[in-house]
């Protein structure tokens, strides 16, 4: 007599297996500007919750485990997700259970009425168990500032996102990285920032968007004293002075990345947003401070421990003699500009260090960024003879780099928009197909963007070259 055997149900499933499935399903989106992303993971999210108990029980924590809060006028009118916060507000104040999920915490503010900060509080208050935190928005105004409508207090003063930033930094304990990117009308303080980072005793990777010189406030942190490991600063607007006060705070950075818009004015000066403005507005202005070579002596104290290192927009000033890179014992990962390391013969060996494995060279970022023409930002001969002999060099010495990253801030249409023709030119990706092909041999990678369209009648052909191996057995220790 044959014994049936019933099929294998997942409710059969012990919790573990249905859990894992669960978290697969529930994967927050990526992309959270996309609506599409955002819809399925809702509609996936609903069909979980409503197909049982034992199912909504298993769902909850992946659900709570990042939240996005968003409230404020949006304009004139109430936003819908403002709405959104005032439920959840209320279901986690109800539930005391679901603090314990929030991993991820981002709040951010659009509208500086000082009512919500209260809320605010009380979501960092309360979610005690996150360890990723972004506060962005409008976090710049005061009580005074909102009641009387008055723009300047508005800017001036942040003591309401400093409350915040408190509560939050006391009632998470586990704080490992934390994110602050006021509106563009925000001002916001290094000395004031670290301050009230004291007692995030477990962060480790700080995002700041928008540091201000125009704050006043002194620094009471001690350098060596900060357990931050990465860096990261977007739209730098305070002073080379105070940039080198933060950068002695960590004990061991392992990571910096000085990113684009980076105000590098003499701070006499007062421009709405100097990332908009050219050379031609920038003559006998620019502060002599902000080089490569600066950069590196604020950095000198974490030479052993830095493997990062991203600066993607320095002016070109004139510099006796280049940076040596080759202090930076530990570092594996560089980002620079055109721009600051020039594309002079014999300066290649400078910006080598002894353990590099990924170089990445950005084209047209910089202040100074006003060329004759557009086609001037493109990679061309001169970029490449000179990248070349950086290959030829690191080869030659036993240096493990096995990727260049290629980045051009604008492509083939952009000159074409300018009116620009490509008769009697150059075409700038026939020279980065070469240095690919080349250097493949060689093990190391040599990656760009695709032009958008293909290539255009009437270029002229490029020039032939020393073959890299004639080149390598003129190197000796980096120079000829």
């Amino acid at each position: 007599m044959s014994t049936k055997v019933s099929a294998p149900h997942i409710m059969r499933q012990p919790d573990e297996v249905l859990n894992q499935i669960i978290s697969n399903v529930l994967v927050y989106p990526e992309r959270n500007w996309w609506r599409p992303d955002f819809d399925k993971f809702f509609g996936d999210a609903r069909a979980i919750l409503l197909t049982c108990r034992r199912f909504y029980h298993l769902a909850v924590p992946h659900l709570y485990r990042r939240l996005e809060i968003t409230w404020g006028r949006q304009g004139f009118h109430p936003s819908a997700t403002e709405t959104a916060t005032k439920h959840l507000h209320r279901t986690v104040n109800e539930d005391r259970s679901l603090h314990r999920h929030c991993l991820d915490l981002q709040v951010h503010i659009g509208d500086p009425d000082p009512a919500w900060q209260s809320w605010a509080i009380d979501f960092v208050t309360w979610l005690t168990r996150v360890q990723r935190l972004k506060i962005s928005g409008g976090f710049h105004a005061s009580a005074a500032g909102y009641a009387r409508n008055d723009l300047a207090l508005h800017v001036c003063d942040l003591d309401g996102a400093w409350e915040v930033i408190h509560a939050a930094t006391q009632s998470m304990p586990d704080l490992f990285e934390l994110t602050i990117a006021p509106t563009a009308y925000g001002h916001l303080s290094l000395p004031r920032t670290m301050s009230a980072l004291r007692c995030a005793a477990r962060l480790r990777i700080l995002h700041l968007n928008g540091a201000n010189t125009n704050t006043g406030h002194a620094w009471d942190v001690l350098p060596g004293s900060s357990p931050i490991a990465s860096l990261t600063l977007h739209n730098f607007k305070d002073s080379f002075h105070n940039l080198g006060h933060l950068l002695s705070l960590p004990s061991a950075l392992d990571s910096f990345n000085l990113g684009p818009n980076v105000h590098t004015l003499q701070p006499s000066l007062s421009l709405q947003d100097p990332a908009f403005h050219h050379t031609s507005t920038l003559t006998n202005t620019i502060d002599s401070s902000w080089t490569l070579t600066n950069i590196l002596d604020l950095l000198h104290a974490q030479r052993s421990t830095l493997t990062t290192l991203h600066l993607h927009a320095l002016p070109s000033l004139p510099s006796q003699q280049p940076p040596d890179l080759a202090q930076f014992e530990a570092l594996t990962d560089l980002t620079l500009t055109s721009h600051s390391t020039g594309h002079r013969p014999g300066t290649e060996s400078f910006f080598i260090p002894p353990r590099l494995r990924r170089f990445t060279w950005t084209l047209g970022v910089g202040p100074d960024a006003e060329l004759p023409s557009p086609l001037d930002f493109m990679f061309g001969g001169e970029h490449e003879r000179w990248l070349r002999r950086f290959a030829a060099i690191c080869i030659r010495r036993g240096v493990p780099l096995c990727r260049i990253q290629l980045e051009c801030v604008l492509d083939d249409q952009d000159w074409k928009r300018t009116g620009g023709t490509w008769v009697a030119v150059r075409w700038p990706w026939d020279y980065m197909d070469r240095l690919r092909g080349e250097l493949e041999g060689y093990g190391i990678e040599v990656s760009f963007s695709s032009p958008m369209g293909g290539k255009p009648e009437g270029c002229i052909e490029l020039e032939r070259l020393q073959p890299l191996g004639e080149v390598m057995a003129e190197v000796v220790g980096g120079t000829r």
